[in-house]
């Protein structure tokens, strides 16, 4: 006997399936996107062109640096006790720098990942991000370095916090003309003190997201079939 549509076993009742699993399963995920956090000083600041709204003549405060990396993109490299993701146009692949935020004295700057070399590392013993962003497009040029001494886990995925010491530097330079004299916009060094590691899922794989949708629809078919049989019986 053909089963219809709307039957015990029709192709509406293996969609209805089909959905409760594809929403009740998690998901396969893509794209972890890890947001490492440094804090502590920033010290031999000069900001000639109130970059980060400094008072004449301070030197050293508080900073905040955030970096979010999507460790899919770009080169991603494991070989414990290390894991490594790098790109940018250096490398000539896609960055996994999606921006860079450095908070000095409450103001807040935001790098995007552009041409240059962007990486985060992470080897157990320390924690390691570095960006160096050149954009052609308004001849901007800008480097950000963080390292902390840290017995930290030595995946990337694998989130943490912990307090240490470290170093680092800055720069920020416009026109391009002007780095490597005495024409920065802003610098300074880094100490840092602490480091916070956090890594969410971004989007779900196309299939996936396909599978729901169809999951989804059979449900509907199958709720409003179930509606539309009640009426009949009735």
């Amino acid at each position: 006997m053909r089963r219809s549509w709307t039957s015990p076993g029709g192709p509406m009742a293996i969609l209805a399936a089909a959905g409760v699993l594809a929403l009740c399963s998690p998901p396969a995920w893509s794209n972890p996107i890890a947001t490492v956090t440094y804090r502590g000083t920033a010290t031999s600041i000069q900001d000639s062109t109130d970059f980060f709204g400094l008072a004449p003549g301070i030197t050293e405060a508080s900073y905040t640096d955030t970096f979010v990396f999507d460790l899919a993109r770009g080169t991603h490299v494991t070989n414990q006790p290390w894991d490594q993701v790098y790109g940018g146009g250096a490398w000539n692949t896609s960055s996994p720098l999606l921006k860079s935020e450095l908070t000095i004295n409450g103001h807040t700057v935001v790098f995007s990942g552009g041409y240059g070399d962007e990486d985060y590392i992470q080897q157990g013993y320390l924690a390691d991000a570095y960006a160096d962003d050149y954009q052609p497009q308004n001849d901007f040029w800008a480097l950000n370095y963080q390292i902390i001494f840290v017995n930290g886990p030595a995946l990337l995925t694998t989130p943490f916090s912990v307090t240490g010491e470290g170093r680092g530097s800055f720069f920020v330079c416009r026109p391009i003309s002007a780095c490597g004299g005495t024409g920065y916009v802003a610098y300074g060094d880094f100490s840092p003190a602490s480091i916070d590691v956090s890594v969410k899922d971004g989007v779900p794989e196309p299939a996936v997201w396909s599978m729901m949708l169809v999951g989804l629809a059979g449900l509907g078919g199958a709720i409003r079939s179930q509606r539309d049989r009640g009426r009949t019986a009735s």
